[in-house]
């Protein structure tokens, strides 16, 4: 019965006060009842529960503070993201003098695996105009159906060589020497041997 009482006195002084000093206190007197008596283990689901009605409602305000928080934060990428959307729409339909905008999704011949696949799967969309020119969204489709493998054999040239396949070693590095100005290869070197400079 003294176990019981010290027990809850000090959980008790914890719970309302939350100090380092209390919680070893009510951890080390929850300790020595179960050493006065085995029924003393009952305190463990009885100390949850009442943690959990004495801190329920601060974890309940804390989480809801940092959706609050989260919102705020999300409402003005979600609004930039949207104008900027909207935004380069315009820009493109322009561009392409709005030359067949809006026609549906499944009007398109597409060729690449990719576009055909999602227009098979997604038929719920095939009805839906899409916001951008025909010869646009023409051109995505004809760029990815020549990124798949056999459409299209490539060549490389390099120092007076042509080749087809693997291509050259250290080709994209002779590259850069070649096309990228001198001014910008300096600055680039310039950068390295300051950063190694300060590097700590």
């Amino acid at each position: 019965a003294g176990m019981t009482a010290i027990s809850l006195y000090f959980f008790w002084k914890f719970v309302t006060h939350g100090c380092f000093k209390m919680a070893a206190l009510s951890a080390v007197t929850l300790g020595l009842s179960q050493l006065a008596k085995y029924t003393s283990v009952y305190f463990y689901p009885i100390f949850i529960l009442i943690a959990l009605s004495a801190f329920v409602h601060k974890v309940i305000m804390g989480i809801r503070n940092f959706i609050d928080a989260a919102l705020k934060s999300l409402k003005p990428f979600v609004l930039y993201t949207a104008f900027f959307l909207l935004i380069n729409i315009a820009v493109i339909n322009l561009g392409f003098l709005f030359n067949k905008t809006g026609t549906p999704f499944a009007s398109y011949k597409f060729r690449s695996n990719f576009l055909q696949s999602l227009q098979a799967k997604l038929v719920y969309l095939n009805q839906v105009p899409v916001p951008l020119p025909y010869p646009y969204v023409e051109g995505l489709d004809l760029g990815k159906y020549y990124d798949q493998p056999g459409k299209i054999s490539l060549s490389s040239y390099l120092f007076g060589e042509l080749r087809n396949g693997d291509g050259f070693k250290g080709y994209y590095f002779y590259s850069f020497l070649f096309k990228e100005p001198i001014a910008t290869q300096l600055f680039i070197v310039l950068s390295i041997c300051y950063w190694l400079k300060n590097f700590k």
